[in-house]
């Protein structure tokens, strides 16, 4: 158990930075924040897509 959720960690940390750097440049090109989270997730694989599309539904749901 705690060997798949390290294996997860270590994805999601390995692509992190690349990913926000990523959704910095949508953001800076003009596209809404959903969008933009959107957009990333479609570029990158699991877990990083996955939380991003969570994140653009709890967006859509609960506007800040």
């Amino acid at each position: 158990m705690g060997t798949s959720r390290q294996r997860r960690f270590n994805t999601f940390a390995g692509i992190f930075p690349d990913a926000l750097d990523s959704l910095s440049r949508a953001l800076r090109a003009g596209y809404p924040l959903s969008a933009a989270f959107e957009s990333v997730a479609s570029e990158y694989p699991e877990p990083l897509s996955g939380e991003l599309l969570f994140l653009e539904v709890a967006l859509k749901h609960n506007p800040p």
